[in-house]
């Protein structure tokens, strides 16, 4: 049997070939490095915008609730269940399909903003991480501080009967 003999051109190629699968894996990471942040303001830019929805869907529900004109005298749901089911006119009235989760903690506990009879007047986030959006549209999201740095508990997503948008 022959010795088996090595040239010394075929394990330069493979050096040569190990480094440059070195090359391409290090420049793929730093690649990667460079997209992670865009990568996670995306899915909080996501997250922000569910928040939106899922608020106004509270919000609206809860308007709707309080502006039934099937009941004579008008009050905010005592708990999120009578938004799933209103049983104080004829007809079963379902304001929400169900009951969203806060896109922000991704939990069900959401801040409640009560009256003075411990009615739900509205909804916001638990969370005080900082807001991507600075500017709002739409006028239906209340916020109570402009000025500072905003967290997502500082958007409250409430009804309030008497208001009024004033075009100026």
């Amino acid at each position: 049997m022959e010795p088996l003999i090595m040239n010394g051109n075929s394990n330069m190629q493979t050096g040569f070939a190990y480094m440059a699968l070195l090359v391409v894996i290090f420049s793929s990471l730093l690649v990667l490095t460079k997209a992670m942040p865009d990568i996670y303001q995306m899915a909080k830019r996501e997250r922000e915008a569910q928040l939106f929805f899922v608020g106004q869907q509270y919000q609206r529900a809860i308007e709707h609730f309080y502006e039934n004109r099937f009941v004579a005298i008008k009050r905010y749901p005592r708990t999120f269940e009578e938004l799933l089911a209103d049983n104080r006119s004829p007809k079963v009235q379902r304001y929400l399909r169900k009951l969203y989760p806060d896109p922000i903690t991704q939990t069900n506990n959401w801040g409640l903003i009560l009256n003075e009879e411990d009615q739900i007047m509205g909804v916001y986030s638990l969370s005080n991480g900082q807001v991507l959006k600075k500017q709002f549209a739409g006028g239906r999201v209340t916020i109570s501080n402009v000025a500072g740095a905003e967290q997502y508990s500082d958007l409250k997503f409430v009804y309030v009967p008497s208001y009024r948008i004033n075009k100026q």
